[in-house]
């Protein structure tokens, strides 16, 4: 009987929310999240959106959006919105974002709101597939294919990365 042992390592990062009570202007919050944390919140979904809202006191709150052509300040991708009604507003000064009840708004950036930051956290897993042949006409390395192709289509939508 035929044996192929293959080993594969899976990482996923995982968002850990924090929101710090106190006020500072949208650059000076965004200056204590790199420094403590890891930046401002990027809002991605609404799974996301909810759960900032729960942690919100009934005070707008910074998160990492702003103008320049609205984007987050971790870079990640802007498809994601939830503004409030008549926001974003015209103004070039009202170039940050906060959230409030759930909904974005845009306003000047050099005003004093709590914030929200992020902090990614790394996870290491080890996965150990040994593969025993009893079926002579089994191939094994299209099996062993088909088992990568599998664990990176249910592990895709979670962020991690996978080696062998």
């Amino acid at each position: 009987m035929k044996k192929t042992a293959f080993m594969m390592m899976i990482m996923s990062d995982s968002s850990g929310f924090i929101f710090v009570n106190v006020s500072k202007t949208w650059d000076d919050a965004q200056s204590y999240c790199r420094k403590y944390h890891t930046d401002l919140a990027s809002v991605r979904n609404q799974f996301v959106n909810e759960k900032l809202r729960k942690m919100m006191v009934d005070s707008f709150t910074w998160i990492g959006l702003y103008r320049n052509s609205w984007k987050w300040s971790d870079g990640s991708a802007y498809s994601f919105t939830s503004w409030a009604p008549n926001n974003p507003s015209l103004p070039v000064t009202a170039s940050c974002g906060t959230i409030f009840g759930g909904k974005w708004f845009n306003v000047d950036c050099s005003q004093y709101w709590y914030f929200v930051c992020y902090t990614v956290v790394k996870q290491r897993n080890m996965l150990k597939v040994e593969l025993k042949k009893t079926d002579t006409s089994a191939d094994m390395n299209e099996l062993h294919e088909s088992i990568l192709e599998k664990v990176q289509s249910e592990t895709y939508g979670a962020g991690p990365e996978w080696r062998c």
